[in-house]
């Protein structure tokens, strides 16, 4: 007995909530007499998995969670005794779902996966059952206007004092980042505002901005433990130096790669943040000067608008310049490769 079977959905993404219409066609190289059932069945789960050690001493460290799990029978039932006939050829069944509305996004990553999966099991007495299984995408929007924190100005001051031996070289190096805001979408620009102040001894060689994505992996068993992946996303460079006793004004826009946004907030087990990570390069053998700057990334809500300079007390003594002159006399940034 030879079987061949096509699983179609209306669409190859959903949202939470939605309705799954499916259509399953079924076809038999020859007549079936003792079929018990055959079963449509929806799942949405998640899980995750990596080791630690090796050998001997090696630890697999795992975790699931199921979302749901739903069976339609389009032939016979579950509990059924009788024996159902199908002719040999092409049977068509069409199947519908509501799926839940609280959902994650399905996910692919190196130590997990939420995955959403629809199974035909054909069961056959006194013979191996058959299974067929295709996947569907699930998209949880995320909506940046239903954060409020999401549209707020953003204005971080960070400063340094550099020294060598305990003895300071100089005053402190300050450096002021802006955003218009802190949530963004999907391919857009993330206008940012930077004034440095060099009130040290020590030149500085540029700055770098880049978009990082934490994944966050925890385990249930054997004893809970966490995984993190840090990933590059995309990078901005001012490729500028700022000598002893400078301040300066920097302006750029860092883009968003597409579906970067990702809703895990229904996921116990998987999570995923954005920040920025604001870096200046400093001269001789010091380590970076390195902070991050948190970010939402979403789907929908997108906003726009100009860079705007915060107001805050120069290293120098004096206030910023106000926006206008602040990107006239702004040295503009470039992209750099990842």
């Amino acid at each position: 007995m030879g079987i061949k079977c096509d699983i179609k959905t209306d669409q190859t993404s959903y949202c939470p909530g939605q309705t799954i219409n499916c259509n399953v066609q079924l076809d038999f190289d020859s007549p079936v007499k003792k079929i018990k059932n055959i079963s449509v069945r929806f799942k949405g789960e998640s899980e995750t998995k990596w080791t630690r050690g090796a050998g001997k001493n090696s630890i697999t460290y795992t975790a699931e969670q199921e979302y749901f799990r739903n069976y339609v029978y389009i032939v016979g039932s579950k509990d059924s005794g009788n024996d159902n006939e199908l002719a040999a050829g092409v049977h068509n069944y069409t199947v519908k779902f509501t799926l839940p509305t609280a959902l994650p996004s399905s996910f692919i990553g190196r130590h997990g996966s939420i995955r959403y999966t629809i199974k035909v099991h054909v069961d056959v007495a006194w013979a191996f059952d058959s299974n067929f299984v295709v996947e569907f995408n699930v998209c949880a929007p995320v909506d940046l206007n239903q954060i409020p924190e999401a549209q707020l100005p953003v204005s971080i001051e960070q400063s340094k004092q550099f020294t060598i031996c305990c003895i300071p070289l100089g005053g402190p190096y300050r450096l002021t980042f802006n955003l218009p805001y802190s949530g963004f979408c999907n391919e857009q620009k993330i206008p940012i505002c930077l004034e440095c102040a060099n009130n040290s001894n020590v030149y500085i060689k540029g700055i770098k901005i880049a978009l990082r994505k934490l994944i966050t992996y925890h385990s249930e068993l054997p004893h809970k433990d966490t995984k993190r992946d840090d990933v590059k996303l995309s990078v901005l460079k001012f490729q500028v130096s700022i000598d002893k006793q400078q301040t300066k004004q920097f302006t750029g826009e860092l883009i968003v790669p597409a579906a970067t946004a990702c809703n895990l907030a229904n996921c116990s087990i998987i999570q995923i943040s954005h920040r920025l990570e604001v870096s200046t390069e400093l001269s001789g053998c010091r380590s970076n000067f390195v902070f991050d700057v948190p970010v939402t990334i979403g789907h929908l809500g997108q906003m726009s608008g100009p860079p705007i300079y915060m107001p805050s007390k120069g290293a120098m003594g004096q206030g910023p310049p106000s926006y206008d002159i602040a990107m006239r006399n702004s040295t503009p940034a470039v992209p750099a490769n990842i």
